[in-house]
């Protein structure tokens, strides 16, 4: 597999002279794939300033990149996303919290019961 810089260096090496990407470099490689919508922000607050971001998200679409964070757009299937295909994990796992919560609370409401009796 290919490093992030690697891939960087490949997009890059087609761009103008305008300076080096914000992301070359960057200690947490796993932040252009985010789970969450913080991860998503932080990734996007490195992307604002970049002097090649709208060039880095135009090479990601012709290479149909398929996830990631290209010039600060989260793409998905190769199409700008809105965290969608983690976005559904978290929530269904959200759903399931909810459910067990209300499922311990019915025990514990059917336990204190049975004492009393």
């Amino acid at each position: 597999m290919t490093s992030m810089d690697e891939m960087l260096a490949g997009i890059t090496s087609w761009l103008f002279d305008v300076g080096d990407p914000a992301c070359v470099g960057h200690p947490d490689p796993d932040i252009w794939y985010p789970f969450t919508d913080s991860e998503l922000a932080a990734a996007q607050r490195i992307c604002a300033g970049c002097p090649v971001r709208e060039d880095c998200l135009a090479a990601a679409l012709v290479r149909s990149e398929p996830d990631g964070v290209w010039g600060g757009v989260l793409l998905h299937k190769g199409m700008p996303g809105v965290l969608r295909k983690y976005r559904h994990r978290e929530e269904a796992a959200q759903r399931q919290r909810k459910r067990d919560a209300r499922a311990a609370e019915d025990r514990d409401d059917v336990n204190s019961g049975d004492t009393a009796a």
